[in-house]
């Protein structure tokens, strides 16, 4: 059975419009002075594209459902399921499903 995933959306922290300011913030082995910098800060949604579909034996397949995140072992055209974690609990060890 084929498995397709979706893109992956998340917000991240950007800074922008950064100046050097006067403090040192640390001096590297080879004498390179750093400063600190002010910056502004604003949220920035960032797309990681789907990965391409994978194809999993029917067995293990069977036992997935929507939204759940998959750790996937694969090798050629052949893959496995690693782990199986729904809201940040892990519900799927190798072919062994937790509770229902």
């Amino acid at each position: 059975m084929t498995v397709t995933f979706n893109a992956r959306k998340y917000k991240v922290d950007e800074p922008y419009g950064c100046r050097r300011g006067s403090r040192i913030s640390r001096i590297d082995n080879d004498g390179t002075i750093h400063y600190e910098e002010r910056c502004k800060h604003r949220t920035k949604l960032v797309t990681d594209p789907a990965r391409e579909p994978v194809t999993l034996p029917l067995r293990e397949a069977n036992k997935l459902r929507g939204g759940e995140t998959l750790s996937v072992l694969q090798r050629g055209e052949e893959a496995r399921v690693v782990s199986v974690t729904r809201d940040g609990q892990l519900v799927q060890w190798r072919g062994d499903r937790f509770g229902g």
